[in-house]
């Protein structure tokens, strides 16, 4: 069930975003379904921003000229790390 609060992001179901976390985590895939306690995302990219050369700005730059490479076929995302969350198609990558 959604929430009266996540009205804004039933706007974004069936779409690919970007989820920016606490951490150096960033996530790009296709919202599937909002869960009270996290956001659930297919065809998904994780990515450590720790673990390779580019920044998390740089790494969304990246999949919106090039696309999404996923690495997972679904991800659960906690609620409690989530940052930010916007579409894909909203980055601006000039």
């Amino acid at each position: 069930m959604v929430k009266k609060d996540d009205q804004a992001l039933t706007d974004l179901l069936d779409q690919v975003i970007v989820i920016d976390t606490k951490g150096s985590m960033v996530t790009i895939g296709r919202l599937v379904r909002i869960a009270g306690d996290c956001l659930v995302l297919e065809d998904a990219d994780v990515h450590d921003r720790e673990e390779g050369y580019s920044s998390k700005e740089l790494y969304v730059i990246n999949a919106t000229k090039f696309g999404v490479r996923p690495n997972r076929r679904k991800v659960y995302i906690p609620r409690e790390s989530v940052v930010a969350v916007s579409a894909l198609d909203d980055f601006i990558a000039d």
